[in-house]
Parts: C-alpha cells; sequence; structure tokens
C-alpha cells in the first residue's frame, strides 16, 4: 500500500476530502520506486486521475505519497504544500501553473486544479520536473515516460509551416497594455485567465527559433512579463498581470501583420458621479418563484424592490447593475459571477423568508434579516439556506443544497478579504432599518451558507426583507409603499457604508 499523509489541524479536514484514500472510478496505478539517491522509497499504489480540456491530470496525493511525507493546506493562499527529498517544500497554488520548489519557480505549462474531491496536477508535466530536475524517474503502469523534450521541439517543422508563432512585442501606455503576437494566419489563440495570470494557447502552434522565451513588463505596465513554452503541440504564452481585476481583450490583428492582440486594461472606474458599482441580486425568478403564500410571490417581491432600489442609488451618484431585469431563471453561481466580472463595489440579494409550522408559530415570528457568508451558527440559519439554495438543484446539476466542509476550507480565502466588510455592510443595514414597521428578527445579521454569495469578491450581504409567513410582514412587502421604503432605507444603509470606507 501507499504511504499515507499524516495531516494535522485544519489540513485534516481537507485532505480527508480531497485528498482522501479510497478508490476512484478511473486511477493510475504506479508501481514501487527507489532512485538511485535512496532518498525516496514509494511503496506504489493507485490515484485517482482526469481531465482537464483534454490535458491528463493526477491526484496531488500521488506526489505525498511518493515522498512519504506530510502535506499542508493553506487556505488563505489556496496553496498545497508537499515537503520531498531532502529539505526541499513544494508548494502549488490553486489555478496557476507555477510551483515553487525550495525558491526556485517552475513552470508546469498548466494550472493546478480541483476537481468535486481533490486537487490535480498536470500528469506528464510533473514526470517531466520530477525526472529532468530531480532525477526522479517514475510513471504510471502502462504510460510511456515523458520525453524531456516534446516530440514537435525535437524535429520543428519548416519555418514556411502556418503553425509558426514567430515574433512578440509589448506597448504600453497609460491606457494600459498590448501584447502583439506575429504568428502563421492559420493559428487560432484560447485565452484562459487564473487569477493574476492569463494563459494563451495555440494548439498545433510552434514557437519559431527566434521567439522570445522571456520578456519583462515596465514598472507601470499592466503585464509585468510573459514567458513562452512550447509542450508538445501546444504554443502556450503566460502573461502575469500586475492586477488580478484587469479586463482582457484578445482579438486577430487586422490589416498586413497576421496574429493576435492581447489589451490589458485597468478595471473600469465607476461611472455615476464616481461613487462605486452597487450589483443588486432579485431572488428567484422565472420557472423559480421562491416562497409563496396567499397568492404573493417571493420572485416579484424582490425584482419590485430591486428596481426601487437601483432608482435610488442612481439618484445619490451610485452605478447599479442588476443581475436579472425581468422575470428571468439566473442560477446561483451566475449571479455573484456577474457581480464580480462587473468589478462590484458592493453586492446584495434581496429576499423573502418563509417557514413551516402552526398557525401560531407563523403568527409570531416576524422580521428582516441581513446575512453575511459564513458558517451558520444554529440549524435554523442553515435550514434557511438550504431553503435559498434549492434553486441550484434546478439548474440541473446534482449539488448538496449545503456548502460542505470542504467548500469552506477553499472559501476561507475569499472570507479573508471580505468578511468584516460584510460585516459592516450588513450593520449599517440594520441601523438604517431601525423604526421599520417590519422589524428586526433576532439581533437583525446573522450568518449562514448561502451559495449566492459564494463567488461575490466584494462586501456582500443577503438580506431577507421580511416573511411571507407572517400576515403583517406580507402585507407590507406586497404593498407599493412597503416597497419603496425598502428600497429607501436599503440605499441609505448602502451610502452610508460607502462612505465609511472612503
Amino acid at each position: 500500500m501507499a504511504a499515507r499523509m499524516r495531516p494535522s489541524g485544519i489540513f485534516a479536514v481537507f485532505t480527508a476530502l480531497v485528498l482522501g484514500a479510497g478508490s476512484a472510478a478511473a486511477a493510475l496505478q504506479f508501481p514501487e520506486y527507489r532512485n538511485r539517491g535512496m532518498d525516496v522509497k514509494f511503496a506504489g499504489g493507485a490515484y485517482a486521475d482526469t481531465t482537464f480540456e483534454d490535458v491528463p491530470y493526477v491526484s496531488a496525493e500521488f506526489l505525498a505519497d511518493l515522498f512519504g511525507q506530510a502535506a499542508r493546506w493553506e487556505p488563505q493562499a489556496q496553496q498545497l504544500h508537499i515537503h520531498g527529498g531532502g529539505k526541499r517544500e513544494w508548494v502549488f497554488t490553486l489555478d496557476n501553473p507555477f510551483i515553487s520548489v525550495q525558491g526556485d519557480v517552475y513552470n508546469l505549462t498548466y494550472p493546478v486544479r480541483r476537481g468535486p474531491e481533490r486537487i490535480y496536477l498536470p500528469l506528464h508535466t510533473v514526470l517531466r520536473l520530477l525526472n529532468g530536475r530531480f532525477d526522479i524517474d517514475i510513471r504510471p503502469v502502462g504510460i510511456a515516460a515523458a520525453p524531456s523534450r516534446p516530440a514537435s521541439e525535437a524535429s520543428p517543422a519548416p519555418e514556411t509551416d502556418a503553425g509558426l508563432v514567430t515574433g512578440l512585442a509589448l506597448e504600453e501606455s497609460g491606457e494600459g497594455s498590448t501584447l502583439r503576437i506575429r504568428s502563421g494566419s492559420g493559428i487560432r489563440w484560447q485565452g484562459i485567465r487564473t487569477g493574476s495570470h492569463y494563459l494563451l494557447r495555440a494548439f498545433d502552434g510552434r514557437l519559431g527559433p527566434e521567439f522570445p522565451r522571456k520578456l519583462r513588463g515596465g514598472a507601470q505596465g499592466r503585464i509585468t512579463g510573459v514567458e513562452a513554452v512550447q509542450e508538445g503541440a501546444v504554443a502556450q504564452l503566460t502573461l502575469r498581470l500586475r492586477d488580478p481585476g484587469d479586463s482582457i481583450e484578445l482579438v486577430p490583428e487586422t490589416g498586413e501583420a497576421s496574429g493576435w492582440r492581447v489589451t490589458v486594461r485597468p478595471p473600469p472606474r465607476a461611472a455615476g458621479g464616481g461613487k462605486g458599482t452597487i450589483i443588486l441580486d432579485a431572488g428567484h425568478g422565472g420557472h423559480d418563484r421562491g416562497a409563496v403564500k396567499e397568492g404573493v410571490q417571493e420572485a416579484a417581491i424582490t425584482l419590485a424592490v430591486t428596481r426601487l432600489l437601483r432608482e435610488e442609488l442612481r439618484e445619490m451618484g451610485y452605478t447599479v447593475r442588476l443581475t436579472r431585469e425581468e422575470d428571468v431563471y439566473k442560477t446561483l453561481p451566475e449571479r455573484p459571477k456577474y457581480a464580480s466580472d462587473n468589478n462590484g463595489d458592493v453586492f446584495v440579494s434581496l429576499h423573502c423568508n418563509s417557514l413551516a409550522g402552526s398557525r401560531q408559530k407563523l403568527a409570531s415570528v416576524t422580521g428582516y434579516v441581513a446575512y453575511i457568508l459564513r458558517e451558520g451558527e444554529s440549524e435554523e440559519d442553515n435550514a434557511i439556506a438550504r431553503r435559498e439554495n434549492q434553486a441550484i438543484e434546478q439548474s440541473g446539476k446534482k449539488k448538496a443544497a449545503e456548502i460542505s466542509p470542504l467548500d469552506w476550507i477553499v472559501l476561507e480565502h475569499q472570507l479573508n478579504l471580505y468578511s468584516k466588510q460584510s460585516e459592516a455592510l450588513a450593520e449599517s443595514i440594520v441601523r438604517n432599518f431601525a423604526g421599520f414597521e417590519i422589524p428586526k428578527y433576532s439581533t437583525g445579521a446573522r450568518q449562514a451558507g448561502f451559495f449566492v454569495l459564494v463567488g461575490a469578491y466584494m462586501p456582500a450581504v443577503l438580506f431577507e426583507m421580511g416573511f411571507l409567513t407572517h400576515e403583517r410582514d406580507r402585507r407590507i412587502l406586497a404593498s407599493s409603499e412597503g416597497q419603496r421604503e425598502i428600497a429607501r432605507r436599503m440605499a441609505k444603509a448602502i451610502d452610508a457604508f460607502q462612505k465609511s470606507r472612503s
């Protein structure tokens, strides 16, 4: 049996769920191995494998077992640390192709990826690095050793080949940076964003002999550096970005030049007086009506209040964008992604609460509450989150209605960045709703695992405006006067929060 990692602390949870033992439907079988230096003794074993964009990957558990050492997960940095071979430490960053081995940086060409249950490493480039740099020649049973040089490099095609990539030029201006790539007319490039890097891949492309392998950007440029590698039949450029929030445009060159152009610009500045961009999400919609009581539908109320809130905020000088303008269905992942893609400063998702129970219970439970993304402190909060999260199952995905322990670990980076600001936003909402006809429920500000807040890289709250199952709350929520008052108070709360940040 392969050696097992010996995790401790928070990584124990991560390992059990991500790198945990147990055979997968598909697996790579590695033989027993010890290298000539006798510093690696490996008992062999089977490890989950998969593909991302047709590139083979293997579970990171393989590398930890190969070295027979413990692994450590750092949630804030989204990094996996594996000790191996003397004092060396391998550091992998999620969604990033660059890794560090005892301070030396290597490019795996393809980024480290996360599947439903495991962290995965690009198989062939990891094996090539082990063999070429660390003299560890190991490979899965039945798979030939990865060549130290790709065949396409050993036997280059003629320079007249339409797939030849011949030149690179970086231009910088006050509006951004432009990278011009000269290549054959038949090449089409694919761009993939991975945090602070942008990967450009040309399938069936070949870097010419004069093509620069490295390029450094200017001190103020949006592109700080470019690295080019040939990986088999794929030519890849890795652009290092100054700001992960920069916008990127990839278009073919026009005119006499043959090639492609990448333009990187800073995030667009907010319009409307420059006070910020507010993303408003009307909960539910389309076939998903949300809570319904006495003919009053949550989806209709949230859209009405969101439109009124947009008017209030625009009058204050904010740019406002809505995840849905009409009575249409948007999946839960689409909503926070829209907020992040549009460089929102604040994300507010509007909902109406409800519960089941006796008539006496329904008559006694009333109030509004602002939720932030964090593990629920009570079963009651978790139940509310599960109800709102049911929409993710309607998107055709088989996914649980609760955020798993693994997902909470992966989310820790987002939480560390924005939890305090989200708390301040929730507190501003509670202050500005003081004296409202619908009272606050409990403290008015709580926490739970709402999928609609996952991936909103900004201060974010889910606001339950009141209970449709409470007669008075329902009357206010369904009235135009009540909806206008909610919009007015919410606008004041957002404005006060934004002013406190400046």
